[in-house]
């Protein structure tokens, strides 16, 4: 079973490409330097995106207008249903200590995801390692 990852503030991309690498682990789409695609797993159910929302020496998420323009052409280029993966949350959750670790501004994503909502079936998020579920700007399901 191959490992997917969805990098997050403590990770170190170096090192997940050595201890994940012989383990199956997938960061194909990741090049050295950074980037925003962890990894990718196509099936019969859709398409999972496993985004990297990390950045080197902070603790909340940042996705950049640079990161969200590549995203809008990965998802132009597919059909049918996405699942989304983003180790910091784009929202706030009432928990005060987590609020301020979340991805700080959201707007860039939102705006990437936009154009796709028709196929965007559902977000993962990681970064609070507790039970949460809703709808993020009344659109997503």
């Amino acid at each position: 079973m191959p490992v997917l990852v969805t990098p997050g503030n403590h990770d170190s991309l170096k090192v997940m490409r050595n201890v994940l690498t012989p383990f199956h682990g997938q960061l194909d789409d990741l090049p050295q330097g950074g980037a925003f695609l962890a990894s990718a797993l196509y099936s019969t159910e859709g398409v999972f995106l496993f985004l990297d929302s990390s950045e080197k020496n902070v603790t909340h998420g940042v996705f950049s207008a640079a990161r969200a323009s590549a995203l809008d052409k990965r998802l132009a280029s597919l059909r049918g249903n996405i699942f989304l993966f983003l180790h910091h949350p784009p929202f706030h959750v009432g928990i005060s200590f987590m609020d301020i670790v979340c991805l700080i501004d959201p707007e860039p994503l939102l705006a990437a995801l936009a154009p796709h909502k028709g196929n965007i079936r559902h977000m993962f998020f990681g970064h609070l390692h507790k039970t949460i579920s809703g709808s993020w700007r009344h659109w997503l399901r």
